[in-house]
């Protein structure tokens, strides 16, 4: 190439460069708002980080002249940035390093329990089915409220019950507090659903590797005390409408509602009360699968008791109930055994509502009420009514004692005779 083409090229190469070099400077942002613009926020981070001997460990200075130390790893695909602390917090290079290998550390074991989790951890029905064939184990015999706890948790807990038991939160409780009180639900009812919930979690929590979250049970459950007190006692009056009532009843109905009053016995071990359960020699009755639990449990029966029972034996002897040979002493109008869930028990109910009149009572359970009651007013002492009603404690015992106003005038006046008498004979 001769010389002067030589020249031509050079001068067209500065040319060149020249212009990138101006393109270039143009390009450049020279405000704030453009700068800004140009380079979003995480990357004017990434720029004031200024890298260290170690990897993944960067310093920042801030505005107030302190020194940051900055930690960046990356955990299942997604880069994490930790303040890892400040040279005025005694923080140095190598504790910043150590410190940041830790988080990495705590990090993966996290994501791996996670992981575990979620392969090994059980859902609520499968602790649920735990907690039942452990009581069964327990106790020698399924729980007496089995088939009406497995009422309760199919069909008011579907929005949990397939959920594994570290995925269920305080949220969810919350939600099917709301559920139930959304339906009408009383404040007691509330109580022994959500408890039934506390207490499966509790029994996972002893028993399971994988633990359920932190729940605050005690602003979600009401204390014991904070439930409203079931007082339940009819008067005079709307016992003698009540006897009336039965006396329209078959017999077999009749005398199951008279036992109920004169004993103070469960509905649930009428129902389950057998010819062998009554001890005619010792006049005793036993009760069959006490809620108590306790063995050998059993009650006196009175001298109308027998007469009651004997005329029951003499119904069920000259009937045709179909369940007549399971020996049961109680059967339904149609002859069969009683089951806890009956449908043929409240339309009994109903019935005997509607001909008295007396809707705020349970038909069965406020009979027990009101024997704790009767007996109450009539000066029982209260140990021997809790033994009467076999209460584990007689706090219970009062949570069943109704007292009326004019039996309340009458021990006032009955103290006030006796302040009376003594008065006299000391003058």
């Amino acid at each position: 190439m001769s010389r002067s083409n030589l020249g031509r090229v050079n001068k067209f190469k500065k040319f060149t460069q020249g212009s990138a070099e101006n393109s270039a400077t143009s390009s450049i942002p020279t405000t704030k708002n453009s700068l800004s613009k140009t380079f979003p926020k995480k990357a004017n981070q990434k720029l004031r980080e200024k890298s260290t001997k170690y990897s993944g460990l960067y310093t920042e200075v801030l505005k107030d002249g302190d020194l940051s130390f900055i930690g960046r790893f990356k955990i299942q695909g997604k880069n994490k940035r930790v303040s890892l602390g400040r040279r005025s917090e005694g923080m140095t290079l190598e504790s910043a390093y150590v410190l940041r290998l830790q988080m990495m550390e705590k990090a993966r074991q996290k994501i791996s329990m996670e992981e575990d989790s979620a392969i090994e951890a059980p859902t609520l029905s499968d602790v649920f089915e735990e907690y039942l064939e452990a009581k069964k184990l327990h106790n020698g015999r399924p729980m007496n409220s089995e088939e009406r706890t497995l009422s309760i948790f199919k069909a008011n807990f579907k929005s949990i019950k397939t959920k594994q038991i570290h995925q269920i939160n305080e949220k969810d409780i919350r939600k099917i507090r709301y559920e139930l009180l959304s339906k009408g639900r009383s404040i007691k009812t509330v109580y022994n659903y959500l408890s039934l919930i506390r207490t499966i979690i509790f029994f996972n929590n002893k028993r399971n590797r994988v633990l359920s979250q932190q729940i605050n049970w005690s602003e979600i459950i009401p204390k014991p005390s904070e439930l409203p007190q079931t007082t339940e006692r009819l008067t005079d009056d709307e016992m003698n409408s009540l006897i009336l009532a039965l006396d329209e009843e078959s017999p077999q109905v009749k005398n199951l509602f008279l036992v109920a009053r004169n004993t103070g016995m469960r509905k649930s071990e009428l129902f389950k009360l057998k010819w062998g359960h009554v001890k005619w020699e010792n006049g005793h009755i036993h009760i069959p699968q006490p809620k108590s639990r306790r063995a050998n449990e059993k009650l006196t029966m009175t001298s109308g008791m027998k007469i009651i029972l004997k005329n029951q034996m003499d119904v069920v002897k000259n009937s045709e109930f179909p369940d007549k040979e399971l020996g049961y002493v109680f059967y339904t109008p149609n002859g069969l055994c009683w089951k806890e869930k009956s449908r043929s028990i409240q339309i009994v109910y109903q019935r005997l509502r509607d001909k008295t009149g007396i809707t705020n009572f349970r038909m069965m359970h406020g009979l027990r009420h009101h024997f704790g009651s009767t007996h109450a007013a009539k000066g029982t002492p209260l140990p021997t009514l809790q033994r009467l009603l076999r209460h584990g404690s007689t706090s219970m015992t009062m949570r069943y004692i109704t007292i009326l106003d004019s039996e309340n005038i009458e021990a006032a006046e009955k103290i006030e005779k006796v302040f009376d008498s003594q008065r006299h004979e000391a003058s």
